[in-house]
């Protein structure tokens, strides 16, 4: 009688045991799954009149801005782009010969953009263009 009692006893733990691990692996499956994300990407676009061509160099600690280059009417210039305006264009140094700009940085809160572009003479000098500004300085 002794040994029944035991082995229900020990049968009642083993239960409880599967029951629990069962729990904890669902438990666990289920976080696992909540925290997987799938990879998604979503396209810049390119700047009118150009080759749809864009390359993205930089983007902000919130991706809420994105940086680079793109092709236009113009040549290669350098683009801003948000979820709210979409890609547009930075522009080139007046007289800008030939016709080239990169953005190459922009700040974690994506408030000011670095890059480079062509003087009047061709030689490629660096810019900031801060977003609430005036334009490449």
């Amino acid at each position: 009688m002794s040994a029944l009692r035991s082995w229900r006893s020990n049968a009642s733990t083993i239960r409880r045991f599967v029951h629990l691990t069962r729990a904890l692996a669902a438990v666990l499956l289920w976080t696992a799954a909540a925290r997987a994300q799938v990879p998604s990407f979503t396209g810049v676009g390119d700047l009118p009149g150009g080759t749809a061509s864009s390359t993205a160099l930089d983007v902000s600690a919130d991706a809420s801005v994105v940086v680079g280059e793109s092709e236009s009417a113009s040549g290669t210039e350098a683009f801003r782009w948000t979820v709210g305006d979409g890609i547009s264009g930075l522009g080139f140094f007046s007289g800008s010969s030939p016709p080239f700009s990169t953005a190459t940085g922009v700040s974690a809160n994506g408030s000011v953009i670095a890059g480079s572009s062509n003087g009047s003479d061709g030689v490629e000098r660096a810019f900031r263009v801060p977003l609430a500004g005036n334009g490449m300085t």
